[in-house]
């Protein structure tokens, strides 16, 4: 039996818009619910053995007195000595609908946790938090440097990485500090521990990156009665290992 050539090429052109249109819809149709993925409560880092952890709940936010969504990422359990992390991550709110609201931009920290808040009052029960992002290891080591006092009050510290220098900003509430980067070649992303003036309390724990950035801090870091140059140790954080993490644990209904 002969076929029409027109009816055929008809038909071709037919089934190829059906599923050009199945191609369209079917991923908007039936998409999974985000809703519906596992809980991650805990993920084990693969070589120090420490273990990444979040949670997830409604707390009362002091200022407001109102109800908000509040999150945070830690880590638990034996780490070495030498060793500090630097969590760096995002925070997305699941709601059994399938909708999500992020708490904004990848954010970091040196901290004992990274944190989170939805200003949000009524957040449906069984609702879940996504954690995505990076745990940074750093090795902590005593590194030499020259350390030289400014005429205008600021503290230099000339290292074998780059140059670094801290400088007061007036009246700043809370009181700041003014940090400022040079020539710091291959190691931006090192870190550096300041010391409180007991020596002995790691006070703060800056990032080093290029230019300038500000921090909050009351006194300067390594000011002595010398001025000029002179040696200087100081604690730097070499960049060792980072691994991804995600974690997806559910919201705590407020007490």
């Amino acid at each position: 039996m002969k076929v029409n050539p027109k009816i055929y090429w008809i038909g071709i052109t037919a089934l190829a818009l059906i599923a050009t249109c199945l191609g369209i819809w079917t991923p908007n149709g039936f998409a999974s619910n985000p809703y519906n993925q596992p809980l991650i409560e805990e993920q084990t880092s693969r070589v120090s053995g420490f273990t990444m952890k979040a949670e997830a709940k409604v707390v009362k936010n002091v200022k407001t007195g109102k109800m908000q969504g509040f999150a945070r990422m830690f880590a638990t359990g034996p780490m070495h000595n030498d060793e500090v992390i630097r969590m760096e991550g995002t925070f997305s709110l699941i709601l059994p609908n399938g909708k999500i609201i992020s708490a904004g931009p990848s954010t970091w920290t040196f901290g004992e946790d990274l944190k989170a808040n939805w200003p949000i009052e009524n957040i449906p029960a069984g609702s879940k938090v996504k954690v995505t992002g990076t745990i940074h290891v750093y090795h902590r080591e005593d590194v030499k440097s020259e350390r030289e006092m400014m005429p205008n009050g600021a503290v230099r510290l000339y290292m074998n990485t780059g140059t670094v220098s801290f400088r007061k900003i007036p009246k700043s509430v809370p009181p700041q500090l003014e940090v400022e980067c040079l020539d710091l070649g291959s190691v931006h992303q090192h870190g550096l521990e300041l010391i409180a003036p007991d020596k002995k309390t790691v006070s703060n724990r800056i990032l080093l990156v290029p230019g300038k950035q500000n921090i909050q801090r009351e006194t300067l870091p390594f000011v002595g009665k010398k001025v000029g140059m002179e040696p200087y140790l100081i604690h730097q954080l070499i960049p060792k290992r980072k691994e991804p993490v995600t974690l997806v644990v559910p919201v705590q209904s407020s007490p």
